[in-house]
């Protein structure tokens, strides 16, 4: 089956960003500052020397398109900040709210939210630390962004702030209405921010109507230990989460070490999407990600998701998969998705994940439509649990592809390099032109239902998989690396383009192995790998997330943890 991107999701790819239109600002406009220490709100709140006190007088005053807010530098104010629809902005003229200065403002919320957007739009908060009195007595959330009238508001800009302590969510943008008609946002920006020690989520998205939320960016910020709840009824302890968006990127940002006190059985991720449409996930890092339930994993295209891209990723020791594709029961239909040119690197540490794992509930509501192509998965063995490099649970699939990955596992016994429920998956899913390797045994094992292949050709003949046109494809070799695998943990997206692990050597048998897949199956596969590098289209594509070029494994650099030194 062809399976092509739209021409407007290509663009998106191609140019990481969604578009934000700056026009000019109104002709009249208003500037109002606020210091809880020397401020009256008796004064005009029109200059430094005659500021408000309080955000309560701010909420007096009807703010219109344009209007600034600036919060005094270092100040403490210790309430709630409250906007609704009397302080609404556009998206060519947002109201602003930024701390004034160099040390950002500081709202500490105590046991509420922090900041309170109700039925309104058009706003930028900028430059804040919002606080919370902890997850064990607060019950709010950092940022609740919330609509029931029956509409889209305005986009909502959040820059440069910090929110933590939250009894729900750092970032809650929600939308419902009794009635069903649609209730949600037209854009959600979220940049260069930190969402941690939250209960249920660093940031997530809600709406009651499907897609309601639409174009949401989150970039170069991090989520990190938002623990979950423990007898909650949803999954929580997430880092970021996208529910019912049409159209969204998450990029540049890192979660980890998320999730360690949820039960529930359908359990966190660091980085995923659910009931959404056209999502792009890439250039992150998520990784140490926890679970006491369910998952608890890097990445995750989930139920309902369509037209939706995981690339260029980078996940590493967590508890459930690294990549997840999944199909939670009566969801809304899933398909038409794409995970390439990521590395997992020993997740699946605990339940038996795989660093990539399919899993459906239900045989009349598959997963679907699915390419897993040029992906690196490196895995050992765990304390907790039996992984594999490829996990398929259960056979409630459809279309399901893997091609030119490459598949490792490390350890003597206990991993195996694809490991599936049912032998009749093998009707539903298919791996051509992958590489196979497991250090340390002479073969790979792969294991469909109770039949175990304990080398590439056994399981070629046995399924007729890794053939095309009646020929063999597909490699049992190691693959050899620049360097050894399984070291690098990067921190850092920006030090992705710079990662020598998994780089391919120069005599590595994998290089050209790949299938040509635009030829062959009619897949826009991108122009790069991992790396940055440009995809081979001559002799043939390498196997993995590597391309290789002659620059990659050079002489006389320094190195330090797996990252060569910035020029």
């Amino acid at each position: 089956m062809s399976q092509r991107l739209p021409m407007h999701l290509c663009l998106r790819l191609t140019r990481s960003v969604v578009l934000w239109i700056a026009l000019a600002s109104p002709a009249v406009a208003t500037t109002y500052y606020l210091n809880p220490d020397t401020g009256s709100d008796a004064a005009s709140g029109l200059s430094k020397d005659q500021a408000w006190q309080t955000f309560e007088r701010l909420y007096q005053q009807s703010l219109s398109p344009g209007d600034e807010v600036r919060l005094a530098s270092g100040a403490i104010f210790q309430e709630m900040l409250y906007l609704d629809e009397n302080h609404t902005g556009r998206a060519d003229a947002p109201i602003r709210v930024v701390g004034d200065g160099l040390v950002p403002a500081r709202i500490e919320a105590g046991d509420s939210h922090g900041v309170f957007v109700y039925n309104t739009g058009g706003l930028v908060f900028e430059n804040l630390i919002v606080v919370g009195s902890g997850i064990g007595t607060n019950t709010g959330s950092g940022f609740n962004l919330y609509n029931d009238q029956p509409r889209r508001q305005p986009p909502i800009t959040i820059e440069r702030v910090e929110a933590s302590g939250f009894g729900e969510y750092g970032l809650f943008m929600w939308g419902w209405r009794e009635d069903d008609q649609l209730a949600g946002f037209s854009g959600l920006r979220v940049s260069d921010s930190v969402f941690h020690h939250n209960q249920l989520a660093g940031l997530s998205t809600w709406a009651h109507q499907p897609l309601a939320i639409t174009d949401v960016w989150v970039t170069d910020s991090v989520f990190y230990s938002n623990p979950g709840r423990s007898n909650y009824s949803n999954p929580s302890g997430n880092g970021i989460v996208l529910g019912r968006v049409d159209r969204g990127v998450i990029e540049r940002s890192v979660a980890h070490n998320n999730g360690a006190a949820n039960t529930n059985s359908a359990g966190p991720v660091g980085i995923w999407a659910y009931d959404s449409n056209e999502v792009v996930i890439q250039h992150n890092i998520a990784h140490s990600n926890r679970s006491q339930g369910g998952d608890g994993g890097g990445f995750d295209l989930d139920g309902g998701t369509t037209n939706s891209v995981m690339q260029y990723n980078y996940s590493y020791n967590n508890d459930g998969a690294g990549y997840l594709i999944a199909q939670y029961r009566d969801a809304p239909s899933f398909g038409n998705n794409i995970v390439r040119y990521n590395i997992s690197q020993n997740d699946g540490r605990r339940s038996g994940y795989g660093g990539i794992t399919v899993w459906a509930a239900q045989s009349t509501n598959r997963v679907r439509d699915t390419e897993i192509y040029h992906n690196t998965v490196y895995m050992t063995s765990a304390a907790n649990g039996t992984p594999a490099a490829v996990r398929l649970f259960g056979n409630n699939f459809s279309n399901i592809n893997l091609r030119n990955n490459l598949f490792i596992a490390d350890g003597a016994s206990g991993v195996d390099v694809v490991r599936a429920d049912a032998a009749s998956a093998l009707a539903n899913v298919r791996f051509q032109g992958n590489a196979y390797h497991h250090i340390n045994k002479a073969q790979p094992s792969i294991v469909y239902g109770a039949n175990r292949y304990d080398d590439l050709e056994s399981f070629r003949l046995a399924t007729g998989q890794e053939q095309m046109d009646d020929e063999p494809v597909g490699l049992e070799v190691d693959p050899m690396f620049c360097v050894g695998h399984g070291l690098a943990t990067p921190t850092d997206p920006l030090q992705l383009p710079w990662l020598r692990a998994y780089r391919l050597a120069s005599n590595s048998p994998v290089i050209d192995q790949g299938i040509h897949l635009t030829q062959a199956f009619g897949l826009e596969v991108g122009v790069r790998d991992l790396y940055g590098r440009p995809i081979g289209r001559d002799l043939g594509p390498d196997v993995g997330a590597s391309e290789w070029s002659p620059s990659q494994c050079p002489a006389g650099l320094i190195f330090f943890d797996g990252f060569r030194e910035k020029p």
